[in-house]
């Protein structure tokens, strides 16, 4: 879809704001068969207790071929007080990498990942309407001869 939807996805209402940071990755260049561990630091910035859905978007770049320009690959709630911070990690597994080709088949396609952690899908109408902005970094998935693609 190349067209912004009017009410992104994970886009609701609060009575509190967050901030997210902090985004690192347990290997930065990753091969097709290990997993991949990305931690980040959620902090409830207003003066109510309240829960947030937290998301992870990715997205594969320098595809030949048409992949999602984002796609949601792990999300949790978690409740935070006023001004309390917690880490939050996600684990991916090797499956959570692929992309789909056009014969339908998941395959490994070497080349930079970008991830984006937040509350809503990383977009600027998710900016406009007021959600907070997403943590955001890169890795690598290389080309792999082992045979244990």
């Amino acid at each position: 879809m190349e067209h912004v939807p009017l009410f992104p996805f994970g886009f609701g209402l609060s009575y509190t704001s967050f901030h997210y940071s902090n985004l690192n990755f347990k290997k930065q260049t990753l091969k097709p068969y290990e997993k991949q561990t990305i931690l980040f630091r959620v902090t409830n910035n207003g003066t109510v207790t309240a829960d947030e859905v937290v998301q992870l978007y990715l997205s594969h770049q320098n595809v030949p071929f048409r992949v999602p320009s984002m796609e949601l690959i792990r999300y949790c709630r978690i409740t935070l007080e006023p001004g309390e911070s917690k880490e939050v990690s996600f684990n991916l597994l090797p499956e959570d990498l692929m992309v789909i080709n056009m014969e339908g088949e998941k395959q490994w396609y070497p080349g930079y990942i970008h991830v984006f952690a937040g509350g809503a899908l990383p977009t600027e109408r998710s900016l406009e309407l007021g959600a907070a902005q997403p943590a955001t970094g890169s890795f690598i998935l290389v080309p792999d001869s082992s045979e244990r693609q």
